[in-house]
């Protein structure tokens, strides 16, 4: 029986697998065979130090990001996604230990905190951007949610369809907002749209407008990063759910995205990224038929010189438990998680 006053500590079944050092000398056996698993990383925004509460979409503290840039700087080959892309459509194997990275949407943060870990290691990226929130001309919806439920004076809200939430303090609050994001996901985008006015008005706070501009890359930036490393890919003008518009819309944000893209930056685009990760053999031929060379999901799985290049898997969502990071990379994350379910 566990003494008065003691808290059990749950540790991931990663945890146990890195303090025995068996992750590092899976790794280094696999690096030194050439074996080490391909696999695309995504991230999405950076935050100066961890939080108690998880964002959304979710940030990553920047000195975990770090410590993974640095591991993948001494154990990997850390290429561009151009070059998985061309590997693939060329039929040739891709580089040995290799290993990808991508940040989603196109925040600020990632110019201010994470570029420069990237260019201080000389590692290369690619930043999906929807161009619509570039230089702030429109804020993502989701952190005008955020924004108006982190700071309404009411303690409880109720939104039609999606429902009633409790905003007593920081957790609550963190609820509020991780569950409404996550159900208006699933709504058409005129109704989300609907629903977002709705819920700023019950909230009874005004959005700044500046808040876009605070919060998203500027083209001054993007052109920097462009010319130090990153590579950039398209991910809609507007960000909706692909599957939830018509297919004329669709069409338009793909090629649109593209477009803009390629004129802001003087290059060709080859790159795109699925809002939400939702997609569908429409969406594909679309994208596809736009010019694209390859397209990242939010699947995980193992990137193979034979992948549909326009269904590329990603591990998404890494944060600080730099153990499942380990496990990522190394290629063993799902069985762990499958031996770990059975065992539980």
């Amino acid at each position: 029986m566990k003494p008065k006053g003691v808290e059990t500590i749950q540790r991931s079944p990663y945890y146990f697998l890195e303090k025995l050092g068996i992750l590092d000398a899976l790794i280094a056996r696999k690096r030194i065979e050439g074996r080490l698993p391909l696999y695309i990383l995504s991230y999405h925004c950076f935050s100066p130090r961890k939080s108690i509460t998880r964002s959304t979409p979710p940030c990553i503290a920047i000195n975990s990001f770090r410590e993974q840039i640095e591991f993948l700087w001494r154990n990997f080959e850390v290429i561009p996604l151009s070059i998985i892309a061309h590997c693939i459509h060329k039929r040739e194997p891709f580089p040995k230990n290799s290993v990808a990275i991508t940040i989603d949407d196109g925040y600020k943060d990632n110019y201010l905190l994470a570029y420069p870990i990237l260019k201080e290691y000389k590692v290369p990226a690619t930043i999906f951007l929807t161009t619509s929130y570039i230089d702030g001309k429109q804020t993502p919806w989701e952190a005008k949610v955020s924004f108006a439920i982190s700071h309404t004076s009411i303690k409880e809200l109720s939104l039609e369809g999606i429902g009633r939430f409790n905003l007593r303090g920081e957790k609550r609050r963190y609820i509020a907002r991780k569950m409404i994001i996550k159900r208006l996901k699933n709504v058409s985008e005129k109704r989300k749209e609907v629903l977002i006015e709705k819920l700023i008005k019950k909230c009874d706070v005004e959005i700044p407008p500046y808040l876009g501009k605070e919060l998203m890359l500027s083209w001054n930036e993007i052109r920097e990063m462009n010319e130090n490393g990153i590579e950039f890919g398209a991910h809609t003008v507007h960000h909706p759910e692909l599957t939830n518009i018509p297919l004329t819309e669709a069409k338009w944000e793909i090629e649109e995205s593209k477009r803009e893209l390629e004129e802001g930056l003087g290059k060709q685009v080859f790159a795109f990224a699925y809002p939400s990760g939702i997609y569908n053999k429409e969406i594909v031929r679309l994208v596809k038929n736009a010019g694209f060379l390859c397209a990242v999901t939010t699947n995980l799985r193992e990137v193979k010189p034979w992948s549909n290049p326009y269904e590329l898997g990603r591990a998404i969502g890494i944060d600080e438990d730099f153990s499942k990071f380990k496990a990522i990379v190394s290629g063993i994350y799902e069985k762990i998680n499958t031996c770990w379910g059975l065992l539980g």
